[in-house]
């Protein structure tokens, strides 16, 4: 249970830091400007995509966005990057595979299942988010401070910044994490005037005033302190316990690498033991083998010659059969009476007709021989 616990404490920890780098690097970016307020979309909290949130659906459709967003900046830098383009209500296994598709042209080594790339939360997605805004941030320019001259800081110790700087100081704006936005102060706003001599310094400060801004400021002041030093204190209390638990895993790791050698040394000494006990057999293995595979080669010799035999008293027994064929017709054309039967009862007919015909001839010559009577008479 230990071990378990020190692993998603390690994991949790690589998590937070992978995104709490992509978090700085949005801010780079400028992400509120051209991602929050261009595309209408969230802000990104420091725990969004640490872990599931209830609407999934939503965390989901929030990171896949931030993806796309991060990718086409990444396109307006290198046009080699595979776009990422998605589509409404599209299905979420279509989604991960175009998601791999660009981090794949992007050079982004994929360690795990594509089937991760459709959790919008845990290590992996952070990774991403990680990598993606590093990308974004290889053609960033980081435009030098500029400082003031250690005599020019001397000679201007004494000065006392009027009230209309301390107004754009105090007046800023409070973002939604409670920090004050300090607007931009340059060295060139108006100062107080002191004498060459610097014997006689007047001020255009109102008191009131002053005292009204910082009675106002005071308290986020102070708040913004307080939290700042708690966030320090967490800070440094997770870095001990995190010191605590890597001596602890250091420790733990040398006696499992201890262990893990002497087992080793003791599974090498049984496997050569096993290798010179069985030695013969495997010997007696591989002449077994050789056997075999010459008895597989005879076989196949011997199945090949049964199915040529096969074959030629297929088509013996097929002329057979037409043999007993034509012999069977001969046989029953040679007993065969009914062609008898007909000829005698076709005599019997020809003979019924000759005796109509004979008997039609008489009546002819008996019907002649009266005439000619009549006639002679």
């Amino acid at each position: 249970m230990g071990k378990a616990k020190d692993q998603d404490f390690a994991v949790t920890s690589a998590t937070l830091r992978s995104l709490e780098n992509a978090l700085e690097r949005l801010k780079c970016l400028n992400y509120e400007l051209h991602f929050v307020h261009d595309q209408q979309q969230k802000r990104v909290k420091p725990n969004d995509f640490i872990l599931q949130a209830p609407n999934q659906g939503s965390q989901f459709n929030h990171y896949i966005e931030l993806i796309k967003w991060l990718i086409a900046t990444i396109r307006h830098q290198d046009d080699t990057t595979t776009p990422f383009d998605v589509e409404e209500y599209e299905d979420p296994n279509v989604i991960a595979q175009k998601l791999m598709l660009s981090l794949r042209s992007l050079n982004f080594e994929l360690e795990f299942p594509i089937t991760k790339l459709k959790q919008p939360y845990g290590e992996i997605a952070c990774s991403i988010l990680d990598f993606l805004t590093s990308k974004a941030m290889s053609n960033f320019v980081f435009k030098e401070p500029s400082y003031v001259n250690e005599s020019q800081s001397d000679e201007e110790d004494g000065d006392i910044v009027d009230d209309t700087s301390l107004g754009d100081l105090f007046t800023s704006d409070v973002t939604t994490a409670d920090a004050i936005d300090i607007r931009h102060y340059n060295d060139d706003s108006p100062r107080t005037k002191v004498d060459a001599d610097n014997t006689n310094i007047q001020s255009n400060i109102d008191p009131i005033a002053w005292k009204r801004e910082l009675e106002n400021v005071g308290p986020l002041l102070l708040e913004i302190s307080f939290d700042t030093r708690s966030q320090v204190d967490s800070v440094f209390a997770e870095s001990q316990k995190f010191q605590d638990e890597c001596e602890a895993s250091k420790t733990a790791f040398a006696r499992l690498c201890k262990e893990s050698a002497g087992m080793l040394d003791h599974i090498e000494s049984k496997e050569r033991a096993i290798n010179d006990k069985f030695r013969n057999v495997g010997n007696e293995h591989e002449e077994t083998s050789c056997k075999i595979k010459e008895l597989e080669g005879n076989r196949r010799q011997s199945s090949a010659a049964l199915d040529d035999a096969r074959n030629e008293l297929l088509a013996m027994t097929n002329q057979l059969c037409e043999v007993k064929v034509r012999v069977d017709e001969k046989g029953n054309s040679i007993t065969d009476t009914s062609q008898l039967v007909r000829i005698k009862t076709t005599l019997q007919d020809i003979k019924a007709e000759i005796r109509d015909y004979d008997l039609q001839i008489g009546i002819l010559e008996h019907t002649l021989l009266h005439k000619r009577l009549q006639v002679r008479a």
